[in-house]
């Protein structure tokens, strides 16, 4: 009784580790599925009939091999063994794909997007300081500008300013109430001059001042589009970089095992290594538990159920055997009567002829 029950436990355990095993590798292979089929319901579809397919033949593998009482084909048997064993590579090969997704630098993104940002900081904080320089310039550049303009202004004004004067003196300069000047005219002229030469000079300064303006202005936007093509190529550089090597981006677990694997055998291995064999550890480990759970309740059980199987052959068979010699009993027994039958109907008839020719 404690053996019975404790072989049906063992085997209500491996029944349920073998479903949640399965259910695991369903999932993985699932979610790797839907990355590649469109749409999900054929993804699910696929997943649920590959995964059913792989249990079916851990059993149908076990009795062609143990059970059959029939030699099945030697291509019968390896496409068998093939199918078995493409469907465990697959649910092996999609749980790496799906847990080296999930390993493989989480926080990529994370400190992508934190990179950026500080380029885009950085960025701006150029483009402000840039800007500021160049105001800065052009405040200096005109506040120097206003100040030779001024000079130069003055130091036409000054001679205008004499010529203004001795234009005057000139001017009153009468005999009797007649003009006398002799040279007002040559004053006239000249202070005309001066002040066309005032004002030509004034606007080549300009001219230079605005020529000036004109260069600061195209260093500024020199400047800035450098500042452009530096921060394009920081966020190209970004967003290239893998970050395989980086703490920040790996799993802090993961950084944290290497670091003492390092310490201890002085072995380095980066993030992606780790993570690698991790994921044949994790899915080897999911698809031999499968394996054996349903593998051994199977060897388990099927036995079992092919002893109820015989047994029932066996009646079956008992039950159309004797219902087949008591149906041949029956037709034996009709066809014996069938005979007495026409043998004393021949009786009566050879009777009833003597009597007619013994009247007669």
């Amino acid at each position: 009784m404690f053996l019975s029950v404790f072989f049906k436990g063992s085997w209500l355990v491996q029944l349920i580790v073998g479903i949640g095993l399965f259910v695991c590798s369903f999932f993985l292979e699932y979610r790797v599925l839907s990355s590649f089929f469109s749409p999900q319901p054929l993804a699910l579809l696929l997943a649920v009939t590959l995964e059913c397919g792989k249990i079916s033949a851990i059993i149908w593998h076990y009795y062609l091999h143990h059970l059959s009482d029939h030699e099945y084909p030697t291509t019968v048997r390896l496409i068998s063994l093939f199918f078995r064993l493409g469907l465990v590579f697959l649910s092996l090969l999609c749980s790496m794909l799906f847990l080296s997704a999930r390993l493989d630098r989480p926080g990529l993104e994370k400190v992508r997007t934190a990179e950026l940002e500080a380029v885009e900081q950085r960025h701006e904080e150029r483009l402000i300081e840039a800007e500021r320089l160049y105001n800065a310039r052009k405040v200096t550049a005109q506040a120097g500008q206003a100040q030779k303009r001024k000079a130069v202004q003055e130091q036409w004004g000054q001679r205008i300013q004499q010529l203004e004067s001795l234009l005057l003196q000139e001017m009153g300069n009468t005999v009797r109430g007649t003009f006398r000047g002799p040279r007002y005219e040559e004053f006239a002229q000249r202070l005309a001059q001066e002040k066309t030469g005032q004002q030509q000079a004034l606007m080549e300064f300009d001219r230079h001042a605005a020529d000036a303006a004109s260069m600061l202005a195209a260093e500024f936007r020199k400047e800035r589009e450098a500042i452009e093509v530096a921060t394009e190529q920081e966020r190209k550089g970004i967003q290239e970089l893998d970050y395989s090597e980086d703490k920040r981006a790996n799993e802090p677990h993961v950084i944290a095992f290497l670091q003492v694997v390092e310490s201890l055998w002085n072995r380095t291995l980066l993030p992606l290594q780790f993570v690698f064999l991790f994921s044949i550890l994790i899915s080897a480990l999911l698809e031999a538990g499968i394996m054996l759970a349903f593998s051994t309740l199977t060897i388990a059980v099927v036995p079992v159920f092919m002893a109820h199987h015989q047994e029932a052959v066996e009646k079956e068979t008992l039950k159309a055997h004797v219902n087949g010699e008591a149906e041949r009993d029956d037709l034996l027994h009709g066809a014996a009567v069938h005979r007495v039958r026409r043998a004393g109907k021949r009786v009566v008839k050879e009777a009833e002829a003597h009597l007619k020719n013994a009247v007669a």
